[in-house]
């Protein structure tokens, strides 16, 4: 709770700071990353991809703008045919599991995003008049918690699944998900981690 409420201050820190006259920047689409070290150890790094507070509404994530042709891969690596009866209604969970298990990605990642460049800053916000105490470590990115968030979302999704597919193709689809979101998180994490970025 106490690690929420903290993350919570500091969006609304950044929000505040943004509004701001003269600080300039804003939170907008940007080019590379600025990252000061490997994953987890973000210094001041420009937004790309997630929405963030005071980002236009009209610039969607990366997520949203990439599952349509994530869907469309998911459904030529189909194995099976699923009755056309059914392509629509899968193509909707395939699609919202996808934009679910990035936002919950990017979350963590904002996360520590924040709390490293606050601890770059010798455990302060970025910014005149800003003096919130916090931790001068810099943090590795919890990955592990990362992995039971995502866990928790696929479960939820393979319920869904199961019900529209008999058995073999319920265990087949599973191969098809274990490349992304089993196996394959690590891509998945580093590909969010580089489209969710912030600059103070």
């Amino acid at each position: 709770m106490k690690r929420f409420f903290f993350t919570l201050v500091a969006l609304c820190a950044i929000v505040v700071a943004q509004a701001q006259p003269g600080m300039g920047g804003g939170m907008g689409m940007g080019g590379g990353m600025r990252m000061g070290g490997g994953m987890g150890m973000g210094g001041g790094m420009m937004m790309r991809g997630g929405m963030m507070p005071g980002m236009n509404p009209d610039e969607k994530p990366f997520y949203q703008n990439e599952s349509d042709s994530i869907v469309q891969a998911c459904l030529y690596d189909l194995p099976f045919f699923v009755d056309s009866k059914k392509v629509d209604k899968f193509r909707k969970l395939v699609k919202m599991e996808y934009e679910e298990v990035c936002r919950s990605m990017q979350m963590s990642v904002i996360e520590n995003l924040l709390t490293n460049q606050m601890a770059a800053n010798g455990g302060r916000m970025a910014g005149p008049g800003y003096g919130f105490a916090g931790d001068s470590e810099q943090k590795d990115l919890d990955q592990e918690a990362i992995r039971k968030n995502v866990d928790s979302i696929t479960a939820k999704y393979a319920k869904k699944y199961k019900k529209m597919l008999d058995p073999d193709q319920f265990e087949q689809w599973n191969v098809i998900q274990d490349k992304r979101y089993g196996r394959g998180m690590g891509f998945l994490l580093a590909h969010v981690y580089e489209n969710s970025s912030i600059d103070f």
